[in-house]
């Protein structure tokens, strides 16, 4: 999903939050964890960075990697916690003056009795005439001009009990819920990310480092506009209109739950549809997708895996017709089994959903392309918007001489392997 998608997601839940503890978080620490979200819906895109590595193959097999997986969450919302708890939050903590720490253990013990005799000696004391003019047990306490004043000793002794005094402990317990606060928002905006990235046909690798499996619920395509343009109006006004924030922000989070539910109900609906129309051709596949298009949650791609082919077919819920499949049949000459037993093409083939085998003839070379037919869009739908026909992206070219030697292999169009220099085809 595209990252402007992500931070509105992420800025809706931090309103919902808003709407939640209104009166408990003042003005400075909504905004705080407001961004908060929107930065950690975003995190987990970090690994696009790894592109600048150089190795095509690299960046395409870590993204949607460990920062996608529910059990790397947890350890990747700890920075953005740390951070925000350090520049939004200050603790004043009294000077060490003004900390006076609780008189306890045997000290404190000790004190309590020997503060108890005194009182009650004091108090028999002050009963009996007799001894009304003894001063055994008075100090002198000084006054103005250095005169003393008599005073009991049982008054001169500190009181060891009473609540602890607010000090440095007081200060790490406020630091502690303040981070605590953070580190859950963090955590949430990183789920929120890879939630609305497994609803994507990309594929997400939730389980990593345990699991190279990739998981995709096929519900929405990976850019929405109209998703994102509703969510964007509902949020702004929202922000134009403050009497009724919390209105709008319950509204756009209904939205966003039943536009959710639609997709994933429609979803159901065209991969029923795809396994009839298989059904109807005759069609044994080995794996069966049903993929979102572009512009609308109606239409949709059906793509049958069998053993020598792939079988694709565009079509709408709303067609009357069965869905009429296209046969890409895999190449299986000698430079296409080259081709498999490189290390790069066995990476690819783990890649690829639906991997299309193809080889042609150049010249004195020999090209052999695996292209994924998920990232394929019908052609009408193209021709509708006018736009341009783009090649596929995803594509392994591998380039072999007529002696069998791999001369050249690339991915995405980025060079990966260059055995011998030579003025083949681009």
């Amino acid at each position: 999903m595209d990252n402007l998608t992500h931070s509105l997601t992420g800025a809706l839940a931090a309103k919902l939050l808003e709407n939640k503890t209104n009166t408990k978080v003042d003005a400075k620490q909504q905004r705080a964890l407001f961004w908060l979200f929107v930065v950690c819906a975003n995190l987990p895109d970090l690994d696009v960075l790894l592109g600048l590595w150089g190795d095509p193959i690299f960046s395409t097999k870590h993204h949607r990697g460990l920062t996608h997986s529910v059990l790397f969450a947890p350890i990747m919302a700890v920075l953005p916690a740390l951070l925000w708890c350090r520049f939004t939050v200050s603790i004043k903590i009294p000077p060490a003056s003004q900390q006076i720490p609780p008189l306890r253990g045997v000290r404190g013990v000790f004190l309590r009795i020997t503060k108890s005799l005194l009182s009650r000696r004091e108090s028999s004391r002050s009963a009996s005439p007799l001894n009304s003019n003894d001063t055994s047990d008075i100090s002198l306490a000084p006054l103005k001009g250095g005169i003393h004043e008599a005073s009991s000793l049982s008054s001169m002794i500190p009181e060891p009990s009473g609540p602890p005094q607010r000090g440095s402990r007081e200060g790490a317990q406020s630091a502690m819920k303040a981070f605590a606060r953070f580190y859950f928002v963090a955590l949430a905006g990183v789920l929120i990310h890879i939630l609305f990235d497994v609803i994507t046909s990309y594929g997400t690798r939730l389980l990593l480092p345990f699991s190279e499996t990739r998981f995709a619920l096929d519900w929405m395509f990976i850019i929405d506009p109209f998703f994102t343009i509703s969510l964007t109006v509902m949020l702004g006004l929202g922000k134009l209109m403050p009497k009724r924030r919390k209105l709008l922000v319950s509204v756009a989070a209904i939205f966003v739950v039943s536009y959710l539910a639609a997709e994933m109900l429609c979803s159901r609906l065209a991969h029923e549809r795809a396994q009839q129309a298989l059904m109807r051709s005759n069609i044994k596949a080995g794996k069966v997708s049903a993929l979102p298009q572009p512009l609308s949650i109606f239409k949709w791609k059906a793509l049958a895996q069998t053993e020598d082919a792939v079988y694709q077919a565009f079509f709408s819920l709303w067609d009357k017709a069965p869905p009429r499949f296209t046969k890409f049949e895999n190449a299986s000459d000698d430079f296409v089994t080259l081709a498999l037993a490189t290390a790069e093409v066995q990476w690819y083939l783990t890649f690829a959903r639906h991997p299309w085998i193809r080889s042609t003839s150049q010249g004195e070379h020999q090209i052999v392309e695996l292209m994924d037919l998920q990232f394929s869009i019908d052609e009408a739908l193209i021709n509708a918007l006018g736009a341009s026909e783009r090649p596929l992206p995803f594509i392994m070219r591998l380039v072999f001489s007529r002696n069998g030697e791999l001369l050249r292999s690339d991915f995405s169009e980025s060079v990966i392997l260059r055995a011998n220099q030579f003025n083949g085809p681009p």
